[in-house]
């Protein structure tokens, strides 16, 4: 059992695909920040990722920041007042980041519970809320169309039997729907390898528990 609270060294590496020419792109120094959940640009020319503050054992923030692939180039995306949770997801163009809230500790925020849909710029500039469910709802992570028209996500509001149903709504929060109504608990959805979409004709998998 992982007892530990607190994180010496916690570092943000990349590798080529051989495991050669091992390199550290953030480190914030001893017991100083948890970078998480890096996530490339579709040009491969950036990361976005989640960085954790710590103090005392104590996660005290959550910011999302950008980083060129070189290491160079970092700067913080989100204001302290936006607590960022799990899985960005880019837009097709690069444009946007797609992400969601985090709110309350880290147990009951994972749980979904409170949190609502976001995007941002690479820039830091635009950020928009898209979603806009009361704190008793469930709201998961989401994901882009193909073609960047449409998010698909996962929320216990109008759901059936309390458990989260997959959703698909504009990308720019607009026309929520319901594509799915099971008594499962719907997670992780995600759009298959199909060209040009619209919201009658989205393809999404999902995984039951």
């Amino acid at each position: 059992m992982n007892t530990a609270k607190r994180i010496y060294k916690d570092e943000l590496v990349v590798t080529d695909a051989d495991g050669g020419h091992v390199r550290t792109l953030v480190w914030s120094g001893p017991w100083r920040g948890d970078p998480q959940i890096p996530t490339w640009s579709p040009d491969g020319k950036q990361l976005v990722f989640l960085q954790k503050g710590d103090n005392g054992g104590n996660c005290i923030c959550r910011t999302l920041f950008l980083i060129n692939a070189d290491g160079t180039g970092l700067r913080r995306l989100t204001p302290p007042s936006i607590a960022p949770g799990d899985k960005m997801d880019w837009s097709p163009d690069g444009s946007t980041i797609l992400f969601r809230t985090h709110p309350g500790e880290d147990l009951n925020g994972s749980s979904g519970l409170g949190a609502n849909l976001y995007t941002i710029h690479p820039d830091g500039t635009g950020l928009r809320q898209l979603t806009h469910f009361p704190p008793s709802d469930r709201v998961l992570p989401g994901s882009y169309s193909p073609d960047g028209r449409l998010i698909v996500f996962e929320t216990t509001a109008g759901a059936v039997g309390g458990a989260p149903d997959v959703f698909v709504m504009n990308s720019d929060g607009t026309e929520i729907h319901q594509v799915m109504k099971t008594r499962n608990f719907e997670t992780q959805a995600d759009w298959g390898p199909a060209g040009r979409l619209n919201r009658n004709s989205a393809r999404v998998d999902a995984s039951h528990s």
